[in-house]
């Protein structure tokens, strides 16, 4: 039996869905109660795939040598993400279009793009 998703559940979808770019640091809930940064990548199917920030990478425990970004996290749901850029989803709808841009536009500048 599928558990219907609540109006607040749904509005979270969109929210995600709306305002989420490939290249986007993503924050998420991890089985377990953990919490874990990815580098959005893409979908596949309702899931969405992500790259571990170095952090991430480390406090998993991935440490057998250096950073692998390779290794890639393809099982997340979209109502797990509590975070896009560091902004709570929740504040998205508040946040306008530019501000995200901005933020984004640091991102890639701090990373030499």
């Amino acid at each position: 039996m599928t558990k219907e998703r609540t109006v607040e559940q749904r509005e979270h979808v969109r929210l995600v869905e709306v305002h989420l770019q490939v290249g986007d640091i993503i924050t998420h809930r991890t089985c377990g109660a953990g919490i874990a940064e990815h580098v959005y990548i893409g979908k596949s199917g309702n899931w969405l795939c992500g790259r571990p920030t170095v952090t991430t990478y480390h406090l998993e425990g991935m440490t057998g040598g250096r950073f692998k970004p390779h290794n890639r996290a393809d099982d997340i749901s979209p109502l797990n993400i509590t975070h896009i850029n560091r902004i709570e989803v929740s504040a998205l709808s508040f946040v306008d279009a530019g501000f995200l841009a901005r933020t984004r536009r640091r991102r890639d500048k701090a990373e030499g793009k």
